[in-house]
């Protein structure tokens, strides 16, 4: 629409909105009416043509030199590229994630300090931890002496030097369960560089 076009006041606003989001968008603009105060908040549009958008919306109360409200003035951004594309990252990382926990092998991932950051069903399964009992302890429990003593030095010189013997090399090894007996299994690691530094990615099968 063009300015001559669009009617002004909050009647044209609330035309626009989409009928599922007017409750929100009367609410919101009563608090700024109710309150001299701000509001920001999101709700969809409907274009002229039937085309629907999502805005974020800004508003505020002006006041005059005496404090008293004499309009009401607001920005609204067109966000809909922004959403659709949350939307999406969203369901691939759902996807993700189901398949990680849907995997017969175990997948471990930790930090640059050994800390564990995931472990995934089959992870429990082997190692007979619960996610949440293990999430952020340092994986070197799961690790039979010596190598636990010696695994955070492993990690260090491969940071230190980019070398290392075991990864994107897989070999069989054994693992520590809770219970303090060990059960051999097939290792595989990888390295992931992040924005925040290493990522170490174990997956490891039962043999």
């Amino acid at each position: 629409l063009t300015p001559e076009q669009e009617t002004s006041g909050l009647r044209a606003l609330f035309d626009r909105t989409h009928p599922d989001d007017l409750a929100l968008v009367r609410s919101q603009i009563d608090k700024v009416l109710e309150n001299n105060g701000q509001a920001s908040f999101q709700h969809r549009i409907i274009r002229p043509n039937g085309e629907q958008r999502i805005v974020h919306a800004r508003e505020e109360m002006i006041l005059d030199p005496c404090g008293e409200p004499t309009r009401m003035m607001g920005t609204i951004q067109d966000v809909t590229r922004r959403h659709l594309y949350i939307e999406a990252l969203t369901e691939r990382e759902g996807r993700i994630r189901a398949i990680v926990e849907n995997v017969i092998d175990a997948i471990i991932t930790i930090d640059e300090e050994g800390l564990i950051e995931t472990f995934n069903p089959a992870a429990e399964r082997i190692f007979g931890y619960n996610a949440d009992q293990i999430i952020g302890l340092n994986i070197s429990m799961l690790i039979p002496s010596p190598h636990r003593e010696r695994h955070d030095s492993y990690i260090q010189g491969y940071l230190e030097t980019g070398q290392s013997k075991i990864i994107d090399v897989g070999r069989d090894v054994e693992g520590v369960r809770k219970d303090g007996t060990t059960v051999p299994v097939h290792l595989a690691v990888s390295s992931i560089r992040m924005a925040d530094g290493v990522r170490f990615v174990g997956v490891l099968r039962d043999i």
